[in-house]
């Protein structure tokens, strides 16, 4: 576990951002099943679309919000490099932008309703990143 958690710090992982996650690790998860909830009826929710790309800027937006930013960009990091092994590039590369950008604005809005709103209506702007059928980034509804 010592090793893990260096080797996080190696990569540019932040230690608070680790403590985070430890200690929230059961409301992170929770806000990831949130995520889930809110998007899993959505058009693309499994196949890179407008509901995978919201799923993941809320689930890091909501981390962000109610743990820490340091804990979302943890818990994106190892979500998306450790257990998304396998996953081709432009998929892992997709979602972390998508998380990212959950985390980087969801704090900035007075509360998670506010933010999620926010979101459902960009998410066909290009702000989000999707991927066609040829696993290229787009901003188009071709999925």
């Amino acid at each position: 576990m010592i090793g893990a958690l260096l080797n996080l710090q190696k990569r540019g992982i932040d230690m608070s951002g680790i403590l985070d996650l430890i200690a929230n690790l059961k409301r992170a998860n929770d806000y990831a099943n949130q995520a889930e909830k809110l998007t899993n009826n959505t058009e693309g929710w499994a196949d890179n679309g407008n509901g995978d790309a919201l799923r993941h800027a809320i689930a890091g937006g909501l981390i962000a919000r109610n743990i820490s930013p340091d804990a979302a960009n943890t818990a994106n990091w190892i979500h998306e490099n450790l257990m998304g092994l396998g996953q081709p590039d432009s998929e892992r590369e997709m979602d972390l932008a998508n998380t990212n950008f959950g985390i980087t604005y969801g704090p900035s809005f007075p509360s998670d309703k506010e933010f999620i709103e926010y979101l459902n209506k960009v998410k066909n702007t290009g702000l989000l990143k999707k991927i066609n059928k040829s696993h290229r980034y787009t901003a188009e509804q071709d999925y």
